[in-house]
């Protein structure tokens, strides 16, 4: 049977199926739910599948959706590709959206932020969209550029290495008053340590191998986690315990760099699909972030 192309539907389709939950994607959307319905229902009707499958927590793809959703991401990505480059073309000045995916700690940093503020006032009119980082973000095409360790298996990519970032243990001169400073590794077992929960969201769970250095291979208790990561260094500037934070000069000037000798180095990327290298806007933010 042949199938209309219609981006429309394409576009709710992808959301929905992203999403899992109609009433959701018609929120983002910024449509109704009858007229989310009423496309997944022509789409099924054309193809002669049902796409979706309900359960209680909302719905998920059937095998037949699941086999569109990667033609339908794959059209969706090139329409994007071909109206951003129309746009780069004949428009004299940079605007429109920039989507910008970073890991843990990245836009709270003082020389992310000099590079942004630097980029935003040279381009007023382009809207800037900071997203956190997910390991699958790539494939999910949720955002135009990353900044996030290098990413393997993927010759679609440009990746240029824009900065090395070294975590250390970090607590307040409060805490240290309190508990004591730890003279060796193996001190850690009597202090209050505190994580970032370890998902997708965050490139660098590794480095919270820091805070069990000197245990003989066992993992020490964690008395708190936290998912954010501005959380993260909040608590750790109240007090709270001993955490691993990127070694940034902002971070030193307000904490104490526990066992100075303990640290991992990452480094991070600039990452952009090779095919948008020369879309203006995200040829002008690449070229501004890889300045020396």
């Amino acid at each position: 049977m042949k199938i209309l192309m219609d981006i429309n539907k394409f576009k709710i389709f992808k959301c929905v199926s992203d999403i899992g939950r109609i009433s959701d994607a018609a929120s983002v959307l910024g449509v109704r739910a009858s007229t989310i319905s009423m496309s997944i229902a022509s789409m099924e009707s054309e193809l002669g599948h049902k796409l979706f499958s309900r359960h209680y927590r909302g719905v998920k793809l059937t095998p037949e959706g699941e086999k569109l959703y990667n033609s339908v991401s794959k059209i969706l990505d090139e329409y994007s590709f071909a109206l951003e480059s129309i746009s780069s073309e004949y428009s004299e000045e940079i605007e429109g959206v920039l989507r910008v995916s970073t890991t843990f700690g990245t836009a709270s940093s003082n020389w992310f932020l000099e590079k942004l503020k630097e980029f935003n006032d040279k381009f007023p009119k382009l809207k800037i969209k900071i997203i956190d980082y997910k390991e699958d973000a790539v494939d999910l095409l949720s955002a135009d550029i990353f900044i996030c360790p290098y990413i393997y298996d993927h010759l679609d990519l440009i990746q240029e290495e824009i900065k090395e970032v070294v975590f250390k243990l970090f607590s307040s001169k409060d805490y240290i008053k309190r508990f004591g400073l730890p003279k060796e590794p193996k001190d850690l077992d009597k202090h209050q340590l505190i994580t970032l929960s370890r998902s997708s969201e965050n490139a660098f769970n590794d480095v919270d191998m820091l805070l069990h250095a000197g245990s003989n291979n066992q993992t020490r208790y964690i008395s708190l986690e936290t998912n954010n990561s501005s959380a993260l260094s909040k608590m750790v500037q109240q007090g709270f315990g001993i955490s691993v934070l990127p070694d940034y000069p902002e971070v030193r000037e307000s904490l104490i760099n526990v066992l100075p000798e303990l640290e991992i180095k990452k480094q991070t990327f600039i990452v952009y699909k090779k095919k948008q290298r020369d879309i203006k806007k995200i040829s002008a933010f690449t070229s501004l972030f890889l300045e020396k």
